[in-house]
């Protein structure tokens, strides 16, 4: 398997705190990955510093064997939040090609992007509403609209933060499907605090608690997930009968 993040020694610190420390950490081009952990663990700046957000205090980091300032360009990125006027009339098609405003000549934008973007919202399950504005959508639809405007960029792999966090229970479950299918041709990294949700989906999970320790969802049982969040939590696979011990079975 080809390696996409490959991180080495790395450690991050802010006002001579540390607040993050990953001695090594492979992920590969077919992974489907869940970064998870408690509040100010350090899920966010892992994902920070592989953006190249951040800049380490040490250490090493590679996307698909080039430097972060070369490989960036071949990641994805959907924010958590995205923040947009009620009152500013941006349709959906607006918020998709802004993908695409950079590379363009003057801000424009060819007849052929708007063919791709328009290809990309149908298989995002949004054929007919390229028009409708984006005030206008549920939150789960609006998490498909910055999926797709990531999308347009061509990437290798998608990193998001906290994808479902602003859906219900059932669009959850259908962002959850849609990265699944997604990931049959990219790499996926979603930052998620129910892991729930997300463990019957990836096949690896990274746990952040200012160290970082990677498990196979097969290898997540009560005992890791309390020693994670040093603390008692209840486990809930949505796809299995709850257990009285509180681990996956």
């Amino acid at each position: 398997m080809d390696t996409a993040v490959k991180i080495r020694d790395l450690q991050v610190s802010y006002s001579n705190e540390t607040v993050l420390r990953c001695e090594k950490l492979d992920l590969f081009n077919d992974d489907f990955v869940s970064i998870v952990g408690p509040n100010g663990g350090g899920k966010t700046t892992l994902l920070k510093a592989i953006l190249g957000l951040i800049e380490p205090q040490s250490g090493s980091i590679e996307l698909f064997g080039m430097s972060v300032r070369e490989g960036k360009f071949k990641v994805g990125y959907i924010p958590q939040f995205f923040n947009y006027d009620d009152n500013f009339p941006v349709t959906i098609m607006d918020v998709v090609l802004m993908a695409k405003v950079s590379s363009g000549i003057w801000g424009f934008i060819s007849r052929k992007e708007k063919k791709q973007a328009l290809k990309i919202l149908s298989d995002l399950g949004l054929k007919g509403l390229e028009n409708r504005r984006i005030s206008e959508l549920s939150g789960g639809q609006r998490q498909r609209v910055l999926i797709a405007r990531a999308m347009a960029t061509e990437p290798q792999m998608l990193m998001l933060d906290e994808p479902t966090s602003n859906a219900d229970s059932a669009a959850a479950e259908g962002i959850m499907e849609l990265l699944k299918e997604l990931n049959k041709d990219m790499m996926v990294v979603l930052v998620s605090h129910d892991i729930g949700v997300v463990s019957k989906y990836v096949n690896r999970v990274v746990c952040v608690n200012r160290d970082v320790v990677v498990h196979p969802t097969s290898a997540l049982n009560g005992i890791s997930i309390n020693n994670l969040y040093d603390s008692e939590m209840v486990v809930i696979r949505h796809d299995r009968q709850c257990c009285e011990n509180k681990e996956f079975k």
